[in-house]
């Protein structure tokens, strides 16, 4: 993958098909209160290079090596415990989200996280777990979700 310079504007064009996504929960997904739990984030709103798997895995895993930037956030409703997110890479928590509780969403939790994140284009994957004391995580594109987007190369 190369950058264009133009030489008077900066980056004109990256070439070669740089990764973005941005994917969501489409159904509200039952799961085991107080046990990590992967996010089936099931529909996509893009995925510029086919890399997120919504279908079997709810992974991402980039064919171009680098630095990618993840943001996410998982809403879990009627619940009076925290509800707490995690990237994982490979397998293994890598960056924990930070939880409030929404303007009048009483018993709701959102837990929110951004992290940069290495990746080797071939192997490496990124999923993402939630935690809570509810059973719910609640569905739709702006309450539970991942995006992500390449950086710039390793």
């Amino acid at each position: 993958m190369s950058i264009i310079l133009d030489g008077t504007s900066g980056i004109t064009s990256p070439t070669g098909g740089a990764p973005a996504f941005s994917v969501y929960s489409g159904t509200t997904q039952t799961i085991t209160a107080n046990t990590w739990t992967k996010v089936g984030l099931n529909t996509k709103n893009f995925d510029t290079n086919s890399n997120f798997d919504a279908t079997t895995n709810y992974r991402f895993t980039p064919t171009i090596s680098g630095y990618y930037q993840i943001s996410w956030a998982v809403y879990t409703a009627n619940t009076a415990t925290n509800a707490y997110s995690q990237l994982y890479k490979n397998g293994s928590g890598i960056a924990y989200g930070s939880t409030s509780q929404p303007t009048g969403g009483v018993g709701s939790q959102i837990s929110t996280g951004s992290f940069l994140v290495s990746m080797n284009g071939s192997t490496d994957y990124l999923e993402l777990y939630a935690y809570s004391g509810s059973t719910n995580i609640s569905s739709g594109s702006t309450v539970t979700y991942m995006t992500g987007a390449f950086v710039r190369s390793l």
